[in-house]
């Protein structure tokens, strides 16, 4: 199973350089909501995200507990997971990212790859794949990743 931190994907504010600056310059302590891919439920409406290591995964739920900061890095629930009618599901996480992610597979036209984002995203990606050493990866529609070549 994969777990990814979806940039955008819940606050919709500030723009993806913005986003990726601020997770990749978290302490790895902090915990973040991640979503675990892998069945269904998959996000549909964010492109980029962060690969989590699968070992700094804290706590999985079977629905969406819309997760908030206490402050101090740590998340806590606002409500049941189980009540949700949603099919997100959401993973709790140390803030350990091992590559970036592109969605362009999930629920999408399988043509809508890394070559298909707009100039300045691919050129936001890869200045922070350069910068973090990080791969970039291409994420298909069955929840495999492929790296992408630049």
């Amino acid at each position: 199973m994969l777990f990814v931190r979806w940039m955008g994907s819940f606050r919709k504010a500030g723009t993806l350089h913005e986003a990726l600056k601020f997770e990749l310059s978290r302490r790895i302590s902090d915990e973040v909501a991640v979503e675990p891919i892998g069945g269904s439920g998959q996000q549909v409406n964010a492109k980029v995200g962060l690969l989590v290591d699968k070992n700094a995964v804290i706590k999985a739920f079977n629905g969406d507990c819309w997760s908030e900061h206490d402050g101090w890095g740590q998340l806590y629930k606002t409500r049941n997971p189980r009540a949700s009618n949603s099919r997100h599901r959401e993973a709790w996480a140390c803030a350990i990212y091992t590559g970036i992610v592109i969605a362009s597979g999930i629920y999408r036209d399988a043509g809508e790859g890394f070559e298909n984002l707009p100039r300045r995203i691919r050129g936001t990606v890869k200045w922070y794949a350069d910068m973090y050493d990080l791969p970039v990866y291409h994420l298909d529609k069955n929840g495999k990743l492929e790296v992408v070549k630049f």
